[in-house]
Order: C-alpha cells, then structure tokens, then sequence
C-alpha cells in the first residue's frame, strides 16, 4: 500500500509523531448532523462498567477488527460539561450535563481504519499540534485531555505545541472516550 503524507487518515504520514484518532460523530442522527472533532466516544449503558464501554466503543464504530487493544482499567481523566437547553430537549431529560471518561488503547495494526459510516461522519490522526487546532474551540476539553500527549509536546499554559520529537511520540495511540450521564 502506498500512503499519502497528505492522508490524515493514514498512520503512515507523521511515523515520527506520536498520532491521536479524533473523529465527527452523528450520534444516531439521520438529518446530516456530525459533531465537531472530538474523541470517540458512546454513551455508558447501566449495566455495563466504564472499561466495558470503551470496548464497545471499539466495536460499534468501527467496522471489522480495529485491532485496538486498551491499555488502562480506569479512565485517565474525566470531563465534565453542561447540556445545551435545546440538547435536553431533543434527549428528553433533565439532566443539566454529562462526565465523559477518557481510557486509552493502542491501534496495533498499521492499516487503514474502516469506520461504521452509520456512526463515524468523518475521522483523522492528529499530532499534538493538529489536535489543538483541531478542538480550539473548547478549551476546558483541551484541558481534560492535557495528559493525553507527552508533556514535552504541549506548552504548559497556552496548549501551544512544542515541535521537539521524543521516542514517546512514535507510539500510535487510539484514545477512547465514554459518555455517562
């Protein structure tokens, strides 16, 4: 296969960076609705615990093996965030908001992705840099996932990114994110 260094959905472009899978989700809307750019994530069921929803997560959007394997028992950070009125609305509920759980795993296959179309918009592997221009748009998301890249790419204060490379950074990374309400 040849790959493109111009494909952001290639793990091939950026093999000396350390690449992160964010994507638009439609959330089981049928009317052309995606998200902007996040994490991927699925809302936690009752019965199942928070690590059985990040491997469904794996299941449910992406088509065939993902060939992802996690690597934590518990989240590695938590973000929490209040409902749009027109949101509760449209979920019928009372709930002012939600905690979304971040776990990570390893894409362990270095083969292009097959996305659940039904589910998944449009999806990329992002660097650091890419990731922050990415999601600029909420800062306080920005902050819950300040963990998620190597502390040598991200500037402290300002989600700047550093262009330094380390050997953490050609580690391929999917990260998983759960919604529970």
């Amino acid at each position: 296969l040849q790959f493109s260094k111009a494909d952001d959905r290639s793990l091939e472009r950026k093999i000396d960076e350390f690449l992160v899978l964010i994507v638009c989700q439609k959330f089981g809307r049928k009317d052309g609705y995606h998200s902007p750019w996040h994490l991927p994530q699925l809302r936690n069921l009752p019965s199942e615990s928070l690590k059985q929803t990040s491997k469904r997560c794996l299941k449910e959007l992406f088509s065939a093996e993902m060939y992802g394997k996690g690597i934590s028992n518990a989240p590695f950070s938590v973000y929490f965030y209040n409902y749009p009125a027109q949101l509760r609305q449209r979920l019928k509920t009372q709930s002012r908001g939600a905690a979304i759980f971040f776990f990570k795993a390893l894409y362990m296959k270095r083969v292009p992705l097959v996305v659940n179309g039904d589910e998944i918009a449009d999806y990329k592997w992002v660097s650091a840099e890419e990731f922050v221009a990415s999601v600029k748009h909420k800062i306080s998301y920005l902050r819950a996932l300040s963990t998620l890249f190597p502390s040598s790419l991200l500037g402290k204060n300002s989600f700047e990114c550093d262009k330094r490379t380390g050997s953490q950074k050609t580690r391929l990374k999917t990260d998983i994110q759960m919604q529970s309400s």
